[in-house]
């Protein structure tokens, strides 16, 4: 649903001005650390605590989501950023 979402969104953003002239996408990676209840969720461990991280790859032409990849807290963000890049579509990743 959330590919789905995302798709639809980029549609309406293809023919927006941007204030730089690029030739290729341009993305920002964001990783956020959210912090859950360690009783409940023992599954996803975070130093001393129980978190989730929240990898968003940006697309900064449309301001919107490519990608977004949910991990345990511990996955740091270069790793994070090989698994969103072997996700992207070709014309994204050109």
């Amino acid at each position: 649903m959330a590919r789905h979402l995302i798709r639809t969104a980029r549609q309406f953003y293809v023919a927006e001005p941007f204030d730089v002239d690029l030739r290729e996408t341009v993305c920002a990676l964001d990783s956020t650390t959210i912090d859950l209840c360690l009783v409940l969720l023992h599954w996803a461990p975070f130093r001393s605590k129980t978190a989730i991280r929240l990898h968003t790859l940006i697309d900064l032409r449309r301001n919107i989501p490519s990608l977004i990849h949910i991990s345990d807290g511990k996955l740091r963000l270069d790793p994070a950023a090989a698994i969103l890049s072997k996700q992207l579509e070709p014309a994204q990743a050109a």
